[in-house]
């Protein structure tokens, strides 16, 4: 509308006012238009970017297809399982994974509510899936604290923390492997101890107590004459003390509530590869009997809950024949 008017004014003037107020008004048009400009572009760009992120980063490398993952506002859910108009009989195994894409700790999700033939609210409810998470330390945290804190003198991150309890969770790696793995890292200032020292840090860190007397005798006189720190290690790991720690240091901090049976937050490292470590427990699973419906034309619906985006639903078509 103001370049519009821009122009016009432009035309009459060059019928009635002659050459220099034309020259002055196409001097204003052009800094109008100029001026504007960067505000368009800038628009257009920024929004292109944005949607082209959110693109790249919700869809990641699948295909958009019927069975590809649905984008429900931040939640992506995904059913693998059975795949969409597949036939069915008798109980079978519903499965596929879900994550809230601004989880930064865990998949996000923290309640699954399954119906049939109908939405929330209409269709038939077949059950639900929670997790309740306690919130205070638990004694698997509390070694990961000590071992950063001997290794590096600081502590872990909380990335850190949730990053190696879920692969020691998910079967990736063991606690020994754990250990292993801070404690001759690059960063790790055990490489500048002495043997003395140690010794003691290994206590510390593996039985979270001092060394007594008669073990520190022994083990530094075997670790001077006999092996190396890592054969020390080893021996130290294999001990029965260390052993009925590691019950401890496994213990589950989650308690699962549900009649779906199987549960929700199953270890999903293909997930945690192509979306974010955080992601690699986000699988689900449960039963679903057929034999209780008709034979015939049904849809399932998939409620997903996020604490912090709230509900998404995904719905899948299904052919019961029994």
């Amino acid at each position: 509308g103001i370049l519009g008017y821009f122009l016009d004014t432009l035309r009459e003037n060059v019928k009635k006012k002659g050459y220099f107020k034309i020259y002055k008004v196409v001097f204003l048009s052009l800094l109008i238009i100029f001026l504007m400009s960067p505000i368009v572009i800038y628009r257009e760009n920024v929004g292109r970017f944005f949607n082209t992120f959110k693109t790249d980063f919700y869809v990641k490398k699948d295909n958009i297809d019927s069975n590809s993952p649905q984008i429900v506002g931040d939640i992506i859910i995904t059913v693998e399982n059975p795949a969409g108009g597949t036939e069915i009989s008798g109980e079978v195994k519903i499965s596929g994974w879900a994550i809230e894409t601004n989880s930064m700790e865990n998949s996000g999700i923290d309640e699954i509510v399954v119906f049939i033939d109908g939405k929330a609210g209409e269709g038939i409810y077949l059950g639900k899936e929670y997790r309740q998470i306690k919130k205070e330390v638990v004694p698997k945290e509390e070694f990961l604290i000590r071992l950063f804190e001997e290794c590096y003198s600081k502590k872990p991150t909380n990335k850190d923390i949730v990053f190696w309890i879920h692969n020691i969770e998910s079967g990736n790696v063991s606690i020994d492997e754990v250990i292993k793995e801070v404690i001759k890292g690059e960063r790790s200032l055990v490489k500048n101890l002495s043997d003395e020292k140690y010794l003691e840090m290994l206590y510390r860190v593996l039985f979270n107590r001092e060394i007594d007397h008669d073990e520190y005798s022994f083990w530094l006189k075997e670790l001077q004459e006999e092996f190396n720190r890592n054969v020390l290690l080893d021996k130290l790991l294999d001990s029965v003390e260390f052993r009925n720690l590691v019950r401890d240091y496994y213990s589950i901090d989650v308690v699962y509530e549900d009649d779906l049976s199987e549960g929700i937050n199953l270890p999903r490292q293909d997930i945690g590869n192509n979306y974010g470590e955080q992601f690699e427990m986000s699988g689900f699973i449960f039963n679903f009997d057929s034999s209780k419906f008709e034979n015939g034309d049904h849809r399932i619906y998939i409620y997903v809950h996020s604490t912090s985006s709230g509900w998404a639903y995904v719905s899948r078509d299904i052919y019961i024949n029994n």
